[in-house]
């Protein structure tokens, strides 16, 4: 089927199927993740799901293609959800693991993720220190 120009495809994620709200990445990935645990950690998603009183789509589309991506969802909705670092996000070459930490601390950052970035900085100084 051939795309329009207006429109992009948007693919599901492998892991993030199940949950009563959507995000899209900036690279047109669908998250299905559960919003308590999303609207725990951001107040601004929280807030973007009341704009309509409560009858809106409860789908937010990300457009920051630096650090909006989806393996910055990914890994900000595994730490969310399990309290830890997903162990695979952190393999690889020291250049790519650090802009993807960089990538997600930014985005905790602009979506007020206060306790969730604490709770990162010591769980990564945890990990480091005990390797």
């Amino acid at each position: 089927m051939p795309k329009d120009d207006d429109t992009e495809i948007i693919t599901d994620d492998r892991w993030w199927t199940r949950g009563d709200f959507t995000v899209i990445s900036s690279d047109n990935v669908r998250f299905l993740v559960p919003s308590q645990s999303l609207f725990s950690a951001s107040p601004v998603f929280g807030d973007a799901s009341d704009v309509g009183g409560g009858s809106a789509d409860k789908t937010v589309h990300l457009t920051d293609t630096t650090f909006e991506t989806a393996s910055t969802l990914s890994a900000f909705f595994w730490f969310i959800t399990r309290a830890e670092i997903d162990p695979l996000w952190l393999h690889g070459d020291l250049i790519p693991v650090c802009e993807r930490i960089s990538h997600l601390v930014t985005f905790l950052h602009k979506y007020q993720c206060d306790a969730t970035l604490k709770m990162f900085k010591s769980t990564f100084h945890y990990n480091y220190n005990h390797r």
